[in-house]
């Protein structure tokens, strides 16, 4: 229901005096009554991790204990803590901020994480992580742009919705 910056997701642009581009602000992504991506069929989702399953992430151990250390208003995951236990070697930790946290907290299948939206749950056996989303959250949703253009909103409107401050004019191209 709310995008992310481009500074929250991927640090600050050099390119930009305060090290973001105005058009890559958080946008509020509500419908009506309800939230423009909500069609997805990732608008929620979940992961089962077992033990044999956690050797699809990049550093490969026995169990694996994510600790969020730090959430973003909308609820993205900004800072990451992993725990690896390996049963034959000290414990050693990884951590991950921004975007940069879909790629470590690997799905199953090995693939990188859906989104940095994502809550943690242990059980006997593993560990479940239920999330929102897909992608990395800064511009335009793409199914929130489905879900707006279904409703009715024009391509002009869709577009200034998730780039605030822009305008769009026709160029002649020779």
């Amino acid at each position: 229901g709310r995008t992310s910056s481009r500074l929250e997701t991927w640090g600050p642009d050099p390119g930009w005096e305060n090290g973001n581009p105005p058009y890559l602000v958080p946008v509020v992504d509500t419908l009506n009554d309800t939230v423009a991506c909500s069609v997805s069929k990732y608008f929620t989702w979940k992961e089962t991790y077992f033990e044999e399953t956690y050797t699809a992430w990049s550093q490969p151990a026995d169990t694996k204990v994510v600790s969020v250390l730090e959430r973003l208003p909308e609820g993205r995951n900004h800072k990451v803590l992993i725990l690896l236990q390996t049963k034959n070697e000290p414990d050693s930790f990884v951590s991950a901020v921004g975007d940069t946290i879909r790629r470590a907290v690997r799905r199953p299948n090995g693939g990188w994480l859906r989104s940095r939206w994502f809550r943690v749950f242990y059980h006997a056996k593993g560990m479940e992580i239920h999330g929102r989303g897909w992608g990395h959250g800064i511009g335009m949703c793409q199914m929130g742009a489905i879900g707006r253009a279904r409703a009715g909103e024009t391509h002009e409107s869709i577009l200034k919705k998730y780039f605030t401050g822009t305008e769009i004019k026709k160029i002649n191209y020779q």
